[in-house]
């Protein structure tokens, strides 16, 4: 779609303000090449910090988003480097004949870019949802799936978190393998048939208290010398799913889509210069002096012809 003259953005630029815009616009691809790398990292990085937790992720593959955003690294990599070449002699005709299908692939990886910082925000939420029913069925299956339990127990000791609201819900689940537990202790702790004793698992400890760890009969005060629960407990007593929310939601995916969004508004702004120095140094050339003012404009359109102050004229 291309927009009339009375319409366009337009820019006056001779030889030494289109240097100086190629100059700017040198620095701003550098600048993108470094964010393209930062692009893969975040991608590698997403991939890093819920790899190990797989097993306590209900159906969740988010391996898509690494991929998207390390592709798009990929293309910002090789559109910014293609683009500093260009610049670094912007007068030369083979090299600026390349300037604008380079500034349609960079609005164009800007556009995915944008997309994908979209994507972080929203995966926010679906991080969550998988971690909560994740966590959920860890827990049941704590005593049956050693895969589940490694996972859980990393969970716990990483986050300093005990159970997905607090370490009460380990109460509430027969999670403790009656095979290693005395039978006294197994029938005073049978609820509804269930052995479900007020025991949390070792990776609950909190390593800051001084006192030796209690995850056994936690609520049991008479159990343990000089010990009241609702004082002293010797436990993590957050729960996992508020400290993972607030690392993947406040933290890691939000900071993570902000600086996404960030890099896509840098390339837009990229290609809006490039087009400007594009169409400026074109309208030089049809106006006979490649070094003289030429036009620039942003948006599709013909090309226009500085003949004065006062004076635009199509080519």
């Amino acid at each position: 779609m291309r927009l009339p003259e009375e319409k366009q953005f337009q820019v006056v630029l001779r030889h030494t303000g289109r240097g100086h815009l190629a100059t700017i616009l040198v620095s701003l691809c550098t600048l993108g090449i470094m964010t393209s790398l930062s692009l893969m990292a975040v991608g590698i990085a997403i991939h890093e910090s819920v790899a190990p937790y797989r097993a306590v992720l209900d159906d969740y593959d988010g391996a898509y988003l690494s991929f998207i955003l390390g592709g798009l690294g990929l293309t910002g990599l090789t559109v910014h480097s293609l683009l500093v070449f260009c610049l670094l002699d912007f007068t030369n005709p083979e090299r600026s004949d390349h300037f604008g299908r380079v500034s349609i692939t960079i609005v164009i990886s800007a556009g995915l870019t944008m997309i994908a910082g979209i994507i972080c925000f929203a995966h926010i939420r679906e991080v969550q949802s998988a971690f909560r029913s994740g966590l959920s069925f860890a827990m049941k299956n704590y005593k049956n799936n050693t895969m589940q339990k490694s996972a859980m127990d990393e969970v716990q000791m990483r986050y300093e978190c005990c159970g997905i609201r607090n370490y009460r819900d380990w109460f509430n689940i027969s999670w403790v393998n009656q095979s290693y537990v005395d039978k006294n202790r197994i029938s005073k702790n049978m609820k509804n048939g269930e052995f479900k004793p007020d025991d949390v698992p070792f990776s609950c400890c909190d390593p800051s208290v001084f006192r030796p760890c209690i995850h056994e009969a936690v609520h049991t005060n008479s159990h343990h010398f000089n010990y009241n629960h609702a004082k002293n407990v010797t436990i993590f007593t957050s729960g996992c799913l508020e400290k993972i929310k607030n690392f993947f939601g406040p933290g890691l995916l939000f900071i993570m889509g902000g600086l996404v969004c960030c890099i896509a508004l840098m390339d837009f702004g990229i290609a809006a210069g490039t087009r400007i120095l594009y169409t400026s140094l074109l309208s030089a050339v049809k106006r006979g002096d490649e070094y003289g003012p030429g036009i620039g404009i942003v948006w599709p359109g013909r090309i226009l012809v500085y003949r004065s102050s006062t004076d635009l004229r199509r080519a």
